[in-house]
C-alpha cells in the first residue's frame, strides 16, 4: 500500500504546472509522505512526530494545513515553526528553505548527530549532506536522498522512498 501511495504521489507531482502555491502545495505532500518512509529510533519518536519549518512560511503554512487531524503510525504529528537555538533533537524533521541557507552548515551537523531528517531546497546541499534536498527539473518537482546522512544517523529510510529519489552521496 506505502508503495502504491508513494508512487502515484511522484507521478502526481512529476506532472505539476508551477503555478503559484502549487510548489509548496507538494513539498508539504512529501514531506508528510516522507515521515510515512522513514523509521526513528524509538526514543525520538514518543507519541508525536514533530516537524519544523524555517525560512519558508508557504510549506508552512501548506504542511500545518495539510497535516490537521492526520495520523501516522497511530502517532500525531505536529508542525511548528523553527526558532533557531533550539536543539533539533527535539524534531523528527526540519524542513530549511531557501531564504535560510546561511545556517545549512551549522544545521546539518547538528541534524545528523541528533537524528533529524534535514531537508533543503538550494541546489548542492544534497551533496553537502542534507538528507532530502527538493529541486524542480522540466517543472517537475523531484528529490534527492543523500544516503550517507542516513548512514551517520539513526534514521531508516525505506527501500521505496529510495526507489523514488535521485541516491547522492
Amino acid at each position: 500500500m506505502k508503495v502504491q501511495i508513494l508512487s502515484m504521489l511522484i507521478f502526481l507531482c512529476g506532472h505539476f504546472t508551477q503555478s503559484y502555491g502549487q510548489v509548496e502545495k507538494y513539498k508539504a505532500l512529501f514531506i508528510y509522505k516522507f515521515v510515512q518512509g522513514m523509521e526513528w529510533p524509538v526514543s525520538k519518536v514518543s507519541d508525536t512526530y514533530k516537524i519544523t519549518v524555517l525560512g519558508d512560511d508557504a510549506v508552512f503554512n501548506q504542511l500545518k494545513t495539510m497535516i490537521k487531524g492526520r495520523f501516522v503510525n497511530g502517532k500525531e504529528i505536529e508542525v511548528s515553526k523553527y526558532k533557531p537555538g533550539t536543539p533539533l533533537e527535539n524534531y523528527v524533521i526540519l524542513f530549511l528553505g531557501h531564504s535560510k541557507r546561511s545556517l545549512f552548515e551549522n544545521l546539518q551537523k547538528e541534524a545528523v548527530s541528533s537524528s533529524t531528517v534535514l531537508i533543503t531546497e538550494t541546489p548542492g546541499f544534497a551533496q553537502k549532506g542534507s538528507f532530502i534536498n527538493f529541486n524542480v527539473e522540466s517543472s517537475k518537482l523531484k528529490f534527492e536522498l543523500n544516503k550517507s546522512s542516513f548512514n551517520t544517523s539513526s534514521v531508516k529510510v525505506s527501500g521505496t522512498l529510495e526507489s523514488l529519489a535521485t541516491i547522492v552521496n
